[in-house]
């Protein structure tokens, strides 16, 4: 979920402030510098040719962050990440694999989790995993991210119907299973998203 402050003016100047924190200082040294009425030593700091007056040791004040020209302060922060990083950006071509879209919980903000009713099984069947696995290799992914819902199980009789008949005791036995077939067939690296409720699932998905 995304932060509840996401895009309001306060987390704009928390992430604001993270990118202009190191930025060199211009102007008076930082002992003879002023103070404003709190008391908190500024400096001043240019950002893309305007100079602003900052606390030294966090970037710059809400109100200053929030009078800057968002196409300056994305340059600055280009700069910065830049400087930090470098131009290289690194990923991992993946492939989804929806293990199943069943679920115990009804999360109302939830877009992935569907009812029985409207699937035509409970589960991805094993061989169906092995083959979008393989065609995924074929077109140059390096990684299977499974997702699931959690334990449908205690939900759905249908989904524990599927489960016995294939001889896991749990989604997340199941996923285990899922996962051995893809690194053996095609040796993609795995990445499962359970929901594990106990020390010996954890140890059952992580195998």
């Amino acid at each position: 979920m995304a932060p509840s402050g996401y895009g309001c003016p306060d987390a704009i100047s928390i992430r604001a402030r993270a990118i202009t924190r190191g930025y060199r200082a211009s102007g008076p040294a930082a002992d003879e510098a002023p103070r404003p009425a709190g008391g908190r030593r500024v400096s001043r700091v240019t950002l893309t040719g305007r100079e602003s007056v900052a606390p030294p040791s966090d970037g710059l004040t809400d109100a200053e962050l929030l009078g800057i020209d968002p196409a300056a302060l994305a340059t600055a922060a280009a700069a910065r990440r830049d400087a930090i990083f470098g131009t290289r950006v690194t990923f991992s071509p993946k492939v989804f694999i929806p293990l199943t879209m069943l679920c115990r919980d009804r999360c109302g903000y939830c877009t992935f989790a569907k009812p029985p009713a409207r699937l035509d099984s409970p589960y991805l069947h094993l061989d169906e995993v092995v083959e979008l696995a393989r065609v995924a290799a074929a077109q140059g992914c390096h990684e299977a991210l499974f997702t699931l819902g959690e334990r449908p199980e205690e939900r759905y009789p249908v989904a524990a119907a599927f489960l016995s008949a294939a001889g896991a005791s749990s989604t997340v036995s199941y996923l285990a299973e899922a996962c051995r077939a893809v690194r053996d067939a095609t040796g993609l690296l795995r990445t499962p998203t359970p929901a594990p409720s106990s020390r010996r699932s954890w140890r059952c998905s992580a195998r």
